[in-house]
């Protein structure tokens, strides 16, 4: 029995269990497809699995209308597991368009933007919670006033999330005007804002954490 109409289903299953001829009955579900990547590190990525990823890649497989600010030590370019989804990328360290970071033999930003948003399912490499989202490759010096302009770049220029895995810990009511204007703004162009936490292994409760401290993050 075909009928979208949960009401004639319910109808429809008390009349045919009033049917001697009928011994049980069960509705014809169609099922989707579990998704899954074939990139050969992903076995090895246990925090995707903690977080789920798999489960939502059933839900929605990939975010490539989505662009992820990576505000950050640069990038590698040519990187064959994130190169083809670099957009908008922009320097404020140099002033220029190619945020390639200056350290060869360990890019903490290769390293930041390869866990937001690797191409996934590509064979290669490693996968990634959003498989196939934009990399907005925003090189920045991680001072107050360069994570200002990312951030103000990031949000006019469309990214939906905006990463800052940096920062340091600061007496308790320490102040950030600037900086929280920035990420509300951003909060009010419709980028969330992420900080990274929890190295320092501190009390947040007795210090002022940056960035993740402030509002909206």
């Amino acid at each position: 029995i075909r009928n979208p109409n949960a009401a004639r289903i319910v109808a429809a299953k008390r009349s045919l269990m009033g049917n001697r001829a009928v011994r049980d009955l069960q509705e014809n579900h169609v099922h989707l497809p579990k998704a899954t990547v074939n990139d050969p590190r992903f076995p090895e990525q246990w925090g995707l699995r903690q977080i789920r990823s798999p489960q939502s890649w059933d839900v929605q497989f990939t975010a490539s209308n989505v662009k992820v600010a990576i505000m950050d030590t640069g990038i590698n370019m040519a990187h064959p597991d994130l190169a083809a989804s670099i957009v908008d990328p922009y320097d404020f360290v140099d002033n220029d368009r190619n945020p390639t970071d200056s350290d060869t033999s360990f890019s903490h930003g290769n390293f930041c933007a390869g866990s937001a948003a690797a191409i996934s399912n590509n064979a290669l490499g490693i996968a990634s919670p959003s498989v196939n989202a934009r990399i907005m490759a925003l090189r920045i010096d991680y001072s107050d006033a360069q994570t200002i302009l990312a951030l103000r770049y990031a949000a006019d220029n469309g990214a939906r999330a905006a990463n800052m895995s940096y920062g340091r810990s600061f007496p308790l009511g320490t102040r950030f005007p600037a900086v929280q204007a920035a990420i509300d703004y951003a909060r009010s162009k419709g980028c969330l804002t992420f900080g990274a936490t929890g190295n320092t292994n501190e009390n947040l409760n007795l210090v002022f954490d940056f960035p993740t401290s402030l509002d909206n993050i």
